[in-house]
């Protein structure tokens, strides 16, 4: 099953071992597998810092998604493909995939539960100079109001930090950044007990802390995140984790141990064929401890 795959892929085994467990996961389902095929073979390839194979595999999984009209199931890998030119330092072309996805957006049919994907949209298009910051302030506030309106208060405060982490956190990569995006966390606090929050919370959460300065707030989010079982299924949030780990811990004193977590980047993508820049940043860092 998927779940066998994915623990093999937490304790390291042989890379042909998950991929026969993903084979047999794949021959298991009774509807058309095509997708889950191709996103499972784009993330095994981020896994192991492949960046182009993971390009590819991403392209197939939106194509296989080609008669669904919902532009939920298609943000998923328009957006994985942004993310990938971004992180391999094409933020035009982070751009282009973004403003495509925008074009074709009017022709598919929004979610049921009237969740609109597309925000991540405008972080690309302003990284890559189409849009001002103050147009990328008023898209986040235009698509807050819009997914707080016709909510009762309660499910508005339930969802509040969780906008939050989308909205800013998720945005941030630098110190300026990260101190705007803590800024405004007041307004969508409290935070979530630990038992609430997903992997992809924990991660944008311990980021912010990390590039803030933060380190010992960081380090038990971050710490979560890669001690979870997704290797597999969230490889970029995972590996990108361990180096903002490594970043807490080398601000906390723990030198050994920011060692070893900017040895997991390394290891995992310093070998990509496609230049990854939290590798190159890993390994600046991992390269100037005492």
């Amino acid at each position: 099953s998927y779940q066998i795959a994915s623990a093999l892929m937490a304790r390291k085994e042989p890379i042909q071992s998950v991929e026969a467990a993903l084979r047999r996961a794949w021959g298991a389902l009774h509807e058309d597998k095509t997708a889950n095929e191709a996103e499972d073979t784009a993330n095994l390839a981020l896994a192991q810092g492949d960046f182009a194979a993971a390009e590819k595999a991403t392209t197939d999984w939106d194509a296989a998604l080609a008669k669904s009209p919902e532009a939920a199931l298609h943000s998923g890998p328009e957006q994985q493909l942004a993310l990938i030119a971004f992180e391999t330092g094409d933020v035009q072309k982070s751009a282009r995939i973004a403003d495509g996805f925008l074009k074709v957006l009017p022709a598919m049919s929004p979610s049921s539960t009237g969740l609109d994907p597309t925000i991540w949209t405008q972080e690309y298009l302003f990284r890559a100079g189409r849009i001002e910051k103050t147009d990328f302030d008023t898209k986040r506030k235009d698509w807050l109001r819009n997914q707080e309106a016709g909510k009762q208060q309660q499910e508005n405060q339930r969802l509040a930090p969780f906008r939050w982490a989308q909205l800013y956190a998720g945005y941030a990569e630098s110190l300026d950044e990260a101190k705007d995006a803590l800024a405004t966390i007041e307004d969508f606090s409290p935070m979530p007990p630990e038992s609430r929050r997903s992997p992809r919370f924990e991660f944008e959460l311990g980021k912010v802390y990390a590039l803030a300065g933060r380190g010992k707030d960081a380090v038990g989010p971050l710490q979560r995140v890669t001690n979870a079982c997704i290797a597999l299924g969230s490889p970029i949030e995972q590996t990108r984790a361990f180096y903002f780990l490594g970043m807490a811990l080398e601000s906390n004193g723990d030198l050994a141990g920011a060692r070893a977590s900017y040895q997991v980047v390394v290891d995992r993508w310093c070998a990509a064929k496609l230049v990854s820049r939290t590798a190159e940043e890993a390994k600046k860092r991992l390269d100037g401890l005492p």
